[in-house]
Parts: C-alpha cells; structure tokens; sequence
C-alpha cells in the first residue's frame, strides 16, 4: 500500500513546509493523499483558488486548471495567479450538458450552487440557515467539453466540490474520467440540496467509471455529533 504524503515526504521537504503558515495549510490539505507526483490538476469549484496554490507547494505542478461559476469569484483568482503560465481559469459551471442555467448564490457562498438549497436540512443538520439570497445568470459545461476546450489528455488529479451537481459532473464526464488519474468529490450523506445525490450513489457511478474508494477525508459530523453529514471521497482510478 502506498504511503501517505504526511509519512513519506523526504524530512527537509517537510520542515520547509512547516516553517510557513502556506506550507502547513498545503499539508494539512494533500498529508492523508497516497505519496505520488501530481503534475496537472483540475479544481471545479475554485472559490479562491487554494487548492491549487498548496498543490504547487507540494508537488511538481505544470498544469492547474481551476472553474469557478462566480464571476467575482473567477476574477479574484485570475488576479491571483496573473503571470504564473501555470495556472488557468474558466468561469463556468460543470453540469450535464453546455448551456446556461440559474446559478444560486447562498448566504454562506461557498455553499452556492446550481441546485437550490434545502433550508431545513440544513439548519437541522447544522443549527443554520444556508439559503439563498441572489439569483444569477452563468454558463454550463459539461466535464467532457472542459477537458477539450482545454486540450486535457491527461490529468493526474481531479478535485470537485459543487455542491450537490457532482451527479451531472460524472454524467456528463465520461471521456474526460477517462483520462484521470484520482478524484476528490465532496459527497453528503444527507440530502442539503434539490435532487442532489447522497454518496452511496455517487459510490456506484464512480465505480461504474472504473474508480474505486481510497478513503473519507475530513468528515463532518451533524450538530449533534451522531451521523456524518459530509465528507471528501477520495478515489483512485483500478488497476488491473
């Protein structure tokens, strides 16, 4: 079995990290990762763009693609990373099929997503309201039209966290999984949106894709400490 970045990096490695508040976030983010190069990533879901800023921290990165539905959002990670040839940004969301559709914002943003959110679900799970407060216009893209558009052949790491739509991200992302090394999906074991899947069936369409579960990464308990309410699925494409 292959170790774990936090075990296996080479000592010096990791005392460089862990001299700067960045380098501890980045192994904090990618320690309970199977050891192994990550050179061209994809980050639907950007938000700020931290995932792909401490996997160049820690790996040999030559390619960092990252989506973010929110134009402001989008923005603020082209400003970040303007000048680095490395890193790249597509405004869209990831869906079954290319268009456009309403994208809602929520009070707490990053839970904003293409599916509305279920209120009461989360207040029960999480003794808080989610809900939305704006209402917004954005491009759709499906997985497949994303790795073309671009000229992805192969990509070592595939992060996901939108929210509820991780069902259409797989639907319409055949070709593109395909080409794909690992998967880090957020998947929910209560349904906080509108028709969105719970892990078992997103356990079953990742299988069905040819990967298998490594492991849950940072679960989250509800409020009342008993149930996982959510949690990162690693998985790892099956070799024969």
């Amino acid at each position: 079995m292959a170790g774990l970045i936090k075990e296996e990096l080479p000592f010096g490695k990791r005392l460089g990290l862990m001299l700067s508040k960045p380098g501890r976030k980045a192994l904090r983010t990618f320690g309970d990762y199977p050891l192994g190069d990550h050179r061209v990533i994809v980050d639907v879901g950007a938000a700020r763009g931290d995932y792909a800023a401490r996997a160049a921290l820690l790996f040999p990165l030559t390619r960092a693609v990252m989506v973010e539905a929110r134009p402001k959002a989008a923005e603020d990670i082209r400003a970040r990373f303007k000048g680095d040839p490395r890193f790249s940004v597509v405004e869209a969301a990831i869906s079954d099929e290319c268009g456009r559709t309403t994208f809602h914002i929520n009070e707490m943003e990053d839970s904003s997503s293409i599916l509305s959110i279920d209120r009461s679900a989360s207040e029960s799970a999480f003794g808080k309201s989610f809900g939305s407060v704006e209402e917004i216009d954005v491009e759709t893209m499906t997985l497949d039209a994303l790795y073309q558009k671009e000229g992805l052949d192969a990509v070592d790491l595939l992060k996901v966290d939108i929210q509820g739509a991780e069902k259409r991200l797989i639907a319409g992302g055949a070709g593109a999984l395909a080409k794909t090394g690992s998967v880090l999906l957020e998947v929910n074991f209560e349904r906080f949106y509108d028709g969105a899947p719970l892990f078992h069936e997103i356990d079953a369409l990742m299988n069905d894709r040819g990967f298998r579960l490594r492991s849950l990464l940072k679960p989250k308990l509800d409020r009342g400490g008993r149930f996982l309410a959510y949690a990162n699925a690693l998985y790892l494409r099956r070799t024969p």
